[in-house]
């Protein structure tokens, strides 16, 4: 599926990502919608094809293989296999291969961007500069889940993707132009898997924001405390799991009269049988921001690493006290303190949400600790690298 940004004249760049954007309902969908719109601000034109999409684009669907096309199918497919990341495979898609090579025949482009690190298996086909934005350290992120994983199987499995996504991104900035992060954590991290060698690709740090419509809701609060995630996702399902388990009959026992909502698109058949008379599963809602607003406090529960933390910038940004988990809040640890609370065993991270539910802070004040992270200050970074390769490569 091809999404044209604004068809018009200008600089032009060819954008792949995972899933779909338009109707952005996750972190990295936020994020890569973001991106493409101050993109286009900037005055390119961005064509933005999509690895899993909703819906088709019959031109892409459709027709014959050519002989370059067959080629660069081989080609992707063998660079896939290659990196032996499990997690990787799973975003390879002949369609996608097919769309780039027709974009290619038509347009000149003048910059790549990669959304993520599991597609560099495209980099075959794909033209020079390169700009992955990473928006996790994945290797991180799979080594965490290994320690938290609840069988020896998955354990081995988190293992072995962990070092597979390891060697991907020890060898990443060898391989392209400049490279994006979240956080200077992130940045210090990658430099630290390619052994500190400063030639390759300029490391960017570009961090999470959040939209500006989260700053302008409101609304009274209720005794709600949220839990706003992918709930398909497996971090995200482990997460909501130790929350209920783990971390709720602490918080029923200090103020029975909290209510649990765990928020978000897709939940697994696990997430869904924890409903119970204190906790409730909100599936698939069209907004989540009138659940983050009305409630008292916001969770961000994680057991696994990673760099995305989109879900707590956009509670601050609606006026909602966050308690997250240490791995939680990775990257953000700068925002510690009265409205974002860190917590790491289940009976802390307890009080610290029934500390926080018991006061009524001003929706001002907490808002005023995430407005630098609004989208345009927080991906100014990427589009003036973006800019600076695509004018080089312009001549």
């Amino acid at each position: 599926m091809s999404h044209t940004a604004r068809p018009a004249a200008g600089r032009r760049i060819l954008l792949l990502t995972k899933t779909d954007f338009e109707d952005p309902r996750d972190g990295g969908s936020l994020r890569v919608a973001a991106l493409v719109s101050e993109l286009t601000e900037a005055g390119f034109v961005v064509d933005a094809h999509v690895v899993r999409a909703r819906k088709r684009s019959g031109a892409g669907a459709s027709g014959r293989w050519s002989p370059g096309s067959a080629r660069s199918l081989v080609r992707v497919l063998v660079r896939f296999l290659r990196a032996r990341s499990i997690s990787a495979l799973t975003w390879f898609s002949p369609r996608v291969v097919r769309e780039v090579h027709r974009d290619l025949e038509q347009h000149r482009y003048d910059l790549t961007v990669l959304e993520f690190t599991q597609l560099l298996g495209y980099l075959p086909v794909v033209p020079r500069p390169v700009l992955v934005d990473m928006h996790n350290v994945e290797s991180e992120l799979m080594a965490n889940y290994a320690r938290s994983a609840t069988s020896r199987l998955k354990r081995l499995a988190a293992r072995y993707e962990a070092a597979a996504l390891r060697r991907m991104e020890s060898h990443l900035p060898r391989q392209v132009d400049a490279v994006a992060t979240v956080s200077q954590r992130d940045a210090d991290l990658l430099r630290d898997l390619a052994g500190g060698r400063p030639a390759g690709a300029e490391i960017v740090v570009a961090p999470n924001g959040v939209s500006d419509a989260a700053f302008y809701t409101s609304g009274p609060r209720s005794r709600t405390v949220v839990f706003v995630a992918h709930l398909g996702w497996r971090p995200n399902v482990d997460a909501a799991e130790w929350l209920v388990r783990e971390v709720w009959p602490h918080v029923q026992a200090l103020d029975p009269g909290l209510v649990l909502q765990l928020v978000g698109r897709s939940p697994a058949a696990s997430v869904r049988t924890l409903q119970g008379p204190t906790v409730e599963v909100h599936a698939d809602v069209p907004s989540v921001l009138p659940y983050v607003t009305a409630a008292r406090v916001a969770t961000a529960p994680l057991l696994a690493a990673g760099g995305t933390r989109l879900k707590i910038l956009e509670a601050l940004a609606c006026g909602t006290p966050v308690v997250a988990t240490p791995l939680g809040a990775l990257g953000l640890e700068s925002l510690e303190g009265a409205h974002l609370r860190l917590a790491e065993s289940a009976e802390a991270f307890a009080h610290a949400v029934v500390d926080v539910a018991r006061q009524d802070p001003d929706r001002g004040a907490v808002r005023a600790v995430v407005e630098p992270y609004r989208w345009h200050n927080a991906l100014g970074s990427l589009v003036d690298r973006a800019t600076a390769l695509g004018s080089r490569a312009g001549g």
